[in-house]
């Protein structure tokens, strides 16, 4: 079968939640490419994060929540926020930062939903295997920003992987972890998928018949 066959061959209800986790994967690739300092200045990057963001962000609660989140940050640690791109202290925790907050926790919202998205795809397989596949899925997806990382931007390797760690308890937590464990997890789901086919293709029913036989 092709890949139109297979598609036309899903319920309305499948084809909804392949689409939303394609968005959400393009979507989140878009913010990891605009993390590395070789994209970040992207125009296409730049031009799609922004206009996304902000779009998001002209709702009043929305903005006046993240506002109000990167406003300490910024009064407490000045110097963070001019090396993040803002020129003074009375712009520094408004828009700029705010967004930056927002793509955050966006990006972690996002994860999530592609975990949740690939578990319920896969739930008929039996959960065991729709774990697998979710972690696989997700662990692929992030994979791509620590590899940007160490590979286009070495000197953020060891550093945190997104801006609102500051103001949690997960500063601790590098671009190098990251990769690190999605690489892991990744290569850890590929090999327990692999074990689990072999042990389907082998007590399969023409396996057992051959051993009936026998």
């Amino acid at each position: 079968m092709n890949v139109k066959e297979v598609w036309l061959s899903w319920s309305t209800k499948t084809r909804i939640l392949v689409s939303i986790l394609i968005f959400l994967i393009i979507q989140l690739n878009f913010y990891f490419a605009w993390t590395s300092k070789a994209f970040h200045h992207n125009i296409l990057v730049s031009y799609e994060i922004y206009n996304f963001a902000k779009l998001q962000l002209t709702i009043p609660p929305l903005r006046s929540y993240f506002v109000n989140w990167a406003m300490p940050i910024c009064e407490n640690n000045p110097s963070f926020c001019f090396a993040n791109g803002c020129n003074n202290t009375l712009t520094c925790f408004t828009y700029d930062m705010a967004t930056r907050f927002f793509i955050d926790c966006e990006t972690v919202a996002f994860t999530v939903l592609i975990f949740c998205l690939s578990l319920s795809l896969f739930y008929r397989k039996g959960i065991m295997v729709a774990v697998l596949r979710a972690f696989e899925i997700t662990s692929a997806t992030i994979l791509p920003l620590g590899l940007e990382m160490w590979i286009f931007d070495r000197s953020e390797f060891q550093v945190q992987t997104s801006v609102i760690q500051i103001s949690t308890r997960f500063a601790w937590f590098t671009n190098a972890d990251l990769l690190y464990i999605s690489s892991l997890v990744f290569f850890l789901t590929i090999m327990l998928e692999g074990f689990r086919y072999a042990r389907t293709k082998h007590s399969g029913p023409e396996f057992k018949f051959q051993n009936k036989v026998a």
